[in-house]
């Protein structure tokens, strides 16, 4: 019964300062269309670009566009989030900010990756069930890593030993609110079918309003995790009811 009043009373908390951060600062809720379009922009051009032998290049050039961006979107919610602050030129001054963190991040990721590939073939079936495992384990155990980056001053590695014990420490209250907003999500993503290279003269206002939806729920979603994650990084359970007795 006392966890589930605390589910209810930081969530409560959280949707209030989410609230707050988006009438301050409603045009916050735009942010993910803009990096939408910049990266349906970006990454097919420089795919094009450094086509055939100059395809090694274009992956690099890929995944630090990927983490530039990542890293842009960072800081930008960093600043709503920690300093209740959204400027438009937060944008290009975010690029670098924690790019070669998240690149790290990317980087582990990738050797991870690609040795569970390389041994798929030979330890067979033990293969597929490490690379099940691992997949489950970004879902689950790495779910804060976004918020761990910009609201924690932990480098790659630290990074993702911290999301470890967060969830360990907050499972649900971290959990429920997310399983909620993901469920929102997977129904409007399901019955959308927005595709950016596939727009008509006819379809196209209700392409704008699908993406505008999307959005705003995207961009409403990540604000809400940040207020979420900083409460409960700096608070625990004990503390927290005994705070909510005065």
């Amino acid at each position: 019964m006392e966890l589930i009043k605390d589910i209810i009373g930081v969530n409560k908390q959280t949707f209030v300062k989410t609230l707050n951060s988006i009438k301050s600062h409603w045009e916050a809720l735009l942010i993910v269309l803009v990096y939408l379009l910049i990266s349906q922009i970006m990454l097919p051009l420089v795919s094009n670009i450094f086509s055939g032998a100059l395809s090694i290049i274009s992956g690099i050039l890929m995944a630090l566009i990927e983490a530039a961006l990542i890293s842009s979107f960072l800081f930008v919610l960093n600043n709503i989030v920690q300093y209740n602050r959204f400027r438009w030129k937060d944008v290009i001054e975010g690029l670098n900010y924690y790019l070669w963190k998240v690149y790290g991040i990317l980087f582990i990721f990738f050797i991870v990756n690609f040795i569970l590939s390389s041994t798929l073939n030979l330890i067979g079936n033990i293969g597929y069930l490490l690379s099940l495992i691992f997949q489950l384990f970004i879902i689950f155990a790495l779910n804060p890593l976004p918020e761990t980056i910009y609201l924690k001053n932990y480098d790659s590695r630290d990074s993702i030993l911290y999301c470890i014990e967060f969830i360990k420490e907050n499972f649900l209250n971290w959990f429920v609110p997310n399983i909620v907003f993901g469920a929102c999500l997977f129904f409007i993503f399901n019955i959308s079918n927005t595709n950016l290279l596939a727009i008509s003269v006819s379809n196209f206002i209700p392409f704008i309003l699908e993406l505008l939806l999307i959005s705003v729920l995207l961009s409403f979603f990540m604000i809400y995790r940040g207020h979420l994650f900083k409460f409960l990084s700096t608070s625990t359970r004990r503390k927290r009811q005994f705070m909510n007795k005065f």
